[in-house]
């Protein structure tokens, strides 16, 4: 299964497991150290609905504010990652925690759904593998500093061979009452990752970019559900044969969802 694939599905195991909403902002400054800021909010109602109260086997009863959930989740982050502060954190339905951790070197960072979930649950799953989300740091001759993010593929394909998640069922969006349930369960949800860089971005090849910030990644299901024949059209396109490359001309119109080329690169001073 390709990268669309594992977004959509990835997307619907949160909700089945708590309705998670998670953004992550990775600033970076010239020297390559930095700070990761992560937001991660549950529905608890949703997730109760879901679960029918089964909050030990589901992220209902501990992704909610666990200092010592979020302080194991540094380790995932990458060596020498280190939680600076965390809060807990309330928005409307949504309720869950704030922390921002520190790194020295931006090229030792691993940011992948494991980690991302790490400090969410503490019920964490072994890493099955290399993170398909990698960064290079160089300093330039001209006194610039240049980050390329670069999408492995991959390795991500290679994690999709152990994960039997089956790919969304055929007619799915298209049946009304199933439809308003998962606009109800999706109410809300957001996942996104941006880069901020201290300084002012030179140059860069990113698609979405608003002053100092890229967005790499950002799924707002809510936007994304509200359009019901883009839905549709996209569901007829997923496949066990589809690549990003065939859909990319497709995704970049659909509200709701942001994503870039397999490598991104950001100079910046």
């Amino acid at each position: 299964m390709h990268r669309v694939g594992r977004l959509m599905v990835f997307a619907a195991a949160i909700v089945t497991t708590g309705c998670l909403s998670s953004t992550t902002l990775v600033q970076v400054q010239p020297d390559g150290s930095g700070t990761i800021e992560q937001v991660l909010l549950v529905n608890p109602q949703a997730a109760k609905m879901m679960m029918g109260g089964l909050g030990a086997d589901g992220a209902s009863s501990s992704a909610t504010f666990n200092q010592e959930n979020l302080a194991r989740a540094a380790e995932r982050l990458g060596p020498g990652v280190r939680l600076v502060s965390a809060e807990p954190m309330r928005q409307g339905l949504f309720e869950g925690s704030k922390a921002l951790y520190a790194f020295d070197d931006i090229t030792t960072l691993r940011l992948d759904q494991d980690s991302a979930m790490a400090g969410a649950t503490s019920n964490l799953a072994a890493s099955r593998g290399e993170s398909p989300l990698s960064f290079q740091f160089t300093r330039q001759p001209g006194g610039t500093s240049l980050l390329t993010v670069t999408f492995d593929e991959s390795k991500a394909d290679t994690d999709d061979e152990e994960d039997d998640t089956a790919p969304p069922p055929a007619g799915m969006f298209s049946d009304p009452q199933m439809l308003q349930m998962l606009k109800s369960m999706f109410a809300g949800f957001r996942m996104s990752v941006d880069i901020e860089v201290g300084g002012t971005i030179v140059r860069t090849n990113a698609d979405h970019v608003n002053g100092p910030r890229v967005t790499l990644l950002e799924l707002d299901l809510e936007s994304l559900m509200a359009d019901e024949a883009v839905l549709t059209d996209l569901q007829s396109r997923m496949g066990a044969d589809m690549s990003i490359a065939a859909l990319r001309p497709f995704l970049k119109n659909v509200r709701g969802l942001k994503f870039n080329e397999p490598v991104v690169t950001i100079e910046f001073r």
